[in-house]
């Protein structure tokens, strides 16, 4: 991790162990725990981000549940004089956010980064373009990943280049890191990925083993790719010429890294295109009914019911891409109560795409928010507060 995150991570470390020991000489830590934004909600950290999440049901939660207790009081007294503040995101969960703006950027950074760490470990093409970008920018180096995470990141970009690819169990993989399937034959090209730095340059007999894999252990094998971001000595590429072997350093990472980039940019863009194709062929004399296992709905509002209707647009994996629509209301002569259902719209182009995850198969989830597939039926709305 470079300094830059690392100065984030450092500092977000300190202020919730001085947090904690507040609470605890406070006796107000009972049934509290620390959570990361990631693993409590998720999904993406947005350009606002959640610096990290109190989940507390304890004494803490009683007082501020209550509201003007002393409890609340000496909470807040603590709080006003740190760098950060909260928001009630719930019963007994706690949001805590940057309180000025001069760090935000440099906050964005690392929630993305830890994201996009998370995210390489998932089947994803799409999702880790803010990852890839990171990288081509500088502004995350490839040693702010360990060993195995630099493996899942090189993975992921043969991937997102279009190779179908066997990633191996880091662990006792007899030095065979990734194995790239040829489409044709189904043969494997072996790859071997050393994240180490310029001070450590691959020696001769790293490339020999990789090379002896290719020529007698694995009958399967057409050849070898030494990966590396470090550098090769003297020797070793003129040892490889005239072998299946082929040696990449760090300007090839490089190169692969900026080419997924252009390609995902193109599969939105096709993407782009479907929705276009979705809506001109879609037959809008039809029920939309029809096609209620593609509408999803949250239902939410604090002391009111509000809908919000989703149609999924296509679907990668457990990934969805998904566009709000409007509503269709049936109520009464103020508006304020009745019911509604979901309006199919004639005109993609000012909806906005967004990302949802699919979850059991059952449910989407979005940022924050968790959709459930909309039963066809009409929906109760109420916004008499």
């Amino acid at each position: 991790m470079n300094k830059r995150l690392k100065y984030v991570e450092d500092k977000i470390s300190n202020w919730k162990k001085n947090l904690e020991t507040f609470l605890r000489e406070n006796d107000l830590f009972d049934d509290s725990f620390f959570h990361s934004y990631y693993e409590y909600f998720d999904c993406e950290p947005s350009s606002f981000p959640v610096v990290f999440v109190l989940t507390t049901e304890g004494s803490l939660w009683t007082g501020l549940n209550y509201g003007y207790s002393p409890t609340e009081n000496c909470f807040n007294e603590y709080i006003e004089k740190q760098e950060f503040y909260y928001e009630i995101h719930s019963s007994c969960v706690l949001l805590f956010y940057l309180r000025e703006d001069s760090e935000q950027e440099l906050f964005v950074d690392y929630f993305k980064y830890l994201w996009g760490r998370e995210i390489l470990k998932e089947n994803y093409s799409l999702l880790h373009n803010d990852l890839l970008k990171a990288i081509q920018s500088k502004k995350i180096e490839f040693h702010d990943f360990s060993p195995r995470e630099f493996e899942y990141y090189i993975n992921k970009l043969f991937n997102d280049l279009g190779y179908d690819t066997i990633l191996g169990p880091g662990t006792n993989d007899k030095g065979i890191d990734i194995r790239i399937i040829s489409n044709d034959t189904k043969n494997y090209i072996l790859v071997q990925i050393k994240r180490y730095t310029d001070s450590n340059p691959i020696h001769l007999e790293a490339v020999k083993a990789l090379c002896w894999d290719v020529y007698h252990e694995d009958k399967k094998a057409i050849s070898g790719l030494f990966v590396t971001t470090s550098r090769y000595l003297p020797g070793v590429k003129k040892f490889s010429e005239n072998k299946k072997i082929k040696l990449a350093g760090k300007s090839d990472i490089y190169n692969w890294n900026n080419e997924a980039i252009k390609r995902n940019n193109q599969i939105l863009e096709n993407v782009n295109g479907e929705v276009a194709n979705f809506f001109l062929s879609y037959d809008y004399t039809k029920d939309v009914i029809e096609i209620k296992n593609s509408i999803f709905v949250e239902t939410w509002g604090h002391n009111m019911v509000r809908n919000d209707f989703y149609l999924i647009i296509y679907e990668i994996n457990n990934v969805s891409l998904i566009i709000k629509i409007d509503n269709e209301k049936f109520t009464d002569q103020f508006g304020q109560i009745g019911y509604e259902r979901p309006k199919i719209p004639n005109d993609w182009k000012n909806h906005k795409i967004e990302f949802a995850r699919r979850k059991d198969n059952d449910w989407l989830s979005v940022g924050e928010k968790f959709l459930i597939p909309w039963n066809g039926e009409n929906m109760y709305f109420n916004y008499m507060d």
